[in-house]
Formats: C-alpha cells, structure tokens, sequence
C-alpha cells in the first residue's frame, strides 16, 4: 500500500512540476473593497500591478501556481516520510522472525501467521478435487495413469512426469 501511495504522490508531484514550469512570475494578491473582488499581480514585495477583469488568465494562472507549490511541498514531504519508512521495510519481516528461531524453538512457537513453507505443505496436504467427467467423452489417459479431459492437457502431464516436474 506504502509503494501505491509513492508512486502516487509521485504523479502529483510530476503534475505540479510541470504546471509550474509554465506559470507566471510573481504570486496573486486578492483584495474585497466594497464587496468587490480585485485581483493584483505582485512580483516584487509591492502591493502590487491591479489586473483588469479583461484578463482573468492572469489570476488563475497565478492561483495554480501557488495551489501547485502548496501540493507540491505537502507530496514532497510524505513522499519523504514513505520513502524513510520503505527503504528498509520488508514485507517478510514477521516470517523471518520465526525462520530465524532454532528449530527446536519453532517447535514450541505458533507463528502469528503461516510461514511460506507451511502455506505450501497445507496446499499439497489437500486433496484434489478435479471436475467429473461425463459419458460419452473420449478417455485419454496419461503416461502416469491419469486421465485427464483434453489431449493438450495430455501432452502437459506428460511432459511434466518425463522430467520429474511436480504438478
């Protein structure tokens, strides 16, 4: 989830980068006199140039731009925070926990969650339940006694047993 969340922020942050890169000089200034709004493009540390309402680009590119450094500062630090948490994060820790145990100490522990090992012995513990095979369709038959539902399937099993591959 921490890796989806990076590259997430990651595509803000590349969104808001190149929204900056186009923007204006300067930042906006607003101002309500007499409930009018007045917009004012300011460059230096001035009050600032006033921006006729025949050139509303101006504001709102100078509006993105400040919404774009405000993303862009807040993704930079959790991405930071994200990237201190996964640079030395696995995702099995608890796992090695236990396999580093003596084995004795195994013996005497109930891991938390299953180890890989015994997820895998369960799955081969359990019996396989294949579908039925109904009358009337051609029986084929492996070269290790199966009978399996299509030549394909045959041709699989086969190569399979030649070669001492478990299936």
């Amino acid at each position: 989830m921490l890796l989806r969340e990076q590259k997430y922020l990651e595509a803000i942050c590349s969104r808001a980068e190149n929204g900056l890169k186009s923007s204006p000089d300067g930042h906006l200034r607003i101002s309500v006199d007499k409930n009018k709004i007045r917009y004012y493009h300011c460059t230096t540390n001035d009050n600032g140039a006033y921006i006729s309402k025949s050139n509303l680009e101006l504001p709102r590119q100078l509006a993105q731009k400040k919404y774009n450094q405000l993303i862009l500062k807040k993704a930079e630090t959790r991405l930071k925070q994200i990237k201190k948490i996964t640079k030395d994060y696995s995702d099995d820790e608890v796992e090695q926990i236990y396999n580093k145990l003596h084995k004795e100490r195994q013996t005497l522990v109930a891991p938390v969650e299953p180890t890989w090992e015994q997820k895998m012995a369960q799955w081969y513990g359990e019996k396989y339940q294949g579908k039925e095979f109904y009358e009337g369709t051609a029986v084929i038959i492996t070269e290790k006694g199966e009978r399996v539902r299509s030549k394909s399937e045959k041709i699989l099993a086969d190569y399979f047993y030649r070669n001492n591959i478990l299936y």
